[in-house]
Formats: C-alpha cells, structure tokens, sequence
C-alpha cells in the first residue's frame, strides 16, 4: 500500500535486468563484427565499468527529479536527453524502453523517502517517538506520493502494481517488526494479534489516502483523519506506560 513507501526498501527485479542484458547482447553481437572491433572494445568497457554504473545512476537521479516536478507523462526521452545533454541511444543501451528507466525512477524515488524517514527516527529515542516523528508532515508528504503514484496507475498499471506489492510486502513486515520491538520495551500490550492489527492500521489509512471524499465528513480534513487513526491506533494497543507516553507527545 501507499501507505509504506517511507517503510520499505525495493530491490531490481531479475526479468529487469535480464531484459536490460538482452538488449545490450544483440548490441555486442554486432559490434563483435571485425569492421566494428575497436567501437566493440570501448563498448564494452564502458558497458562493465564505472562508467556504465555512474551514468546509470546519474540518468535514474535527473530524470526521478523530472518526473516529480513535472509528472510521468509530461517528459519524454527526448526531454530527459536534452535536460542530462546526452543523446538518446545513450539512455537506451542502458535502459531497454522507458517503463524499464520509470520503475527504476519510482524506486529511486522511495528509495529516498525510506532514507529519510529513517534518518528521522534514528534520533527517536523508544518505539512511540519513532512513530511521532515518522508521521510528523505525514499528510503533506503522502499528497505529494499519491498525485505522482496515482500518475503512475493510470498510465502505466503494471509498474503501479509492482511497487505496490513491494511496498505491501515490505511495509507489513516492517511496522510488525516495530510493533513487536513497542511489546518488548513495554509500551505496547502483549495479548494483542499484531496481523490483524498492521491490516486494520494499514486499511483504515489507505482508505482515507485513496477515497477520502467518500468517506470522511465534510468537517473532517484529511490530516484531521490521519491524526485521529494513528493516535487512537496506538493508544489503543498502548499499555498504561505507553499511553502516558503517548499524551505527553500530544500535550507538546
């Protein structure tokens, strides 16, 4: 769920990378040809070397920030050549077609989100305060992911559906992992069942994310909502140690 993006960390898949290969394979082929060795030989090296990774990351960092400030559809390869000043058969023997550079893009992107939001909780000092930090600015950053992942929906659902299930599967491991770290420093109840709990905690905040005009009153702002799940969530599951500690983050 979109919910998780700040939680998870994707990995390339392996059809992505072997499709990437196919690509530059049929490309080596020809350039095996003797009229083409010495066009082959620099190739090649710059295919295995640091050359090849720093202008892949360099390619996927530009056009992330593109495709955040300007939106998915909006650039096209030949705007993401003209913006780095490099030709497009460059990105291309890189990147087999652009949803292989846009999945790759929306990973980088929450890759960095993740790295943020981890940055943040680090300096959390028990489980409540990483979650008051964690969801500080919550609603603003979520409006920004969801405008850009709804984009990516519409126009290209099957990388959608894959981020997705990577944030599902990761987000659900994580906040266990949280919770169950809450129950060992004594802030969370013990004879709680922590699956059910992350989908109802995960379910109530993805259905404000995606349908908040359906089913929120009208004198309810969206961040009023989230407000009101995560610290009835927590002070729900909260033992007496833990809601004290909660309402004293919320008296601040």
């Amino acid at each position: 769920m979109a919910v998780f993006f700040c939680l998870y960390h994707l990995i390339l898949s392996l059809d992505q990378i072997s499709t990437m290969h196919a690509k530059n394979w049929q490309m080596i082929k020809k350039l095996r040809k003797p009229e083409n060795f010495f066009c082959f030989s620099s190739f090649h090296i710059s295919l295995h070397g640091n050359k090849y990774r720093d202008m892949r990351e360099h390619i996927i960092k530009e056009t992330t920030k593109l495709f955040v400030q300007h939106g998915l559809k909006a650039i096209r390869m030949d705007d993401i050549a003209s913006q780095l000043g490099i030709s497009k058969r460059t990105i291309y023997e890189i990147f087999s077609d652009k949803e292989t550079l846009i999945y790759d893009c929306m990973v980088c992107h929450h890759d960095q989100i993740h790295k943020e939001k981890m940055d943040k909780m680090s300096k959390a000092g028990n489980i409540i305060e990483e979650f008051v930090l964690l969801f500080d600015n919550w609603d603003e950053e979520i409006d920004a992911n969801y405008k850009l992942m709804m984009s990516l929906k519409k126009f290209y659902p099957n990388i959608h559906r894959r981020i997705v299930d990577g944030c599902s599967r990761a987000g659900f491991d994580s906040l266990r992992e949280k919770l169950k770290a809450g129950v060992d420093q004594g802030y969370l109840l013990k004879d709680v069942n922590y699956e059910l709990a992350v989908s109802v905690f995960t379910y109530s905040i993805y259905g404000i994310i995606s349908n908040q005009t359906a089913i929120l009153p009208s004198d309810v702002s969206e961040k009023e909502a989230f407000k009101y799940v995560i610290v009835y969530f927590f002070r729900g599951i909260a033992t007496e140690k833990g809601r004290k500690l909660i309402d004293e983050y919320l008296e601040k």
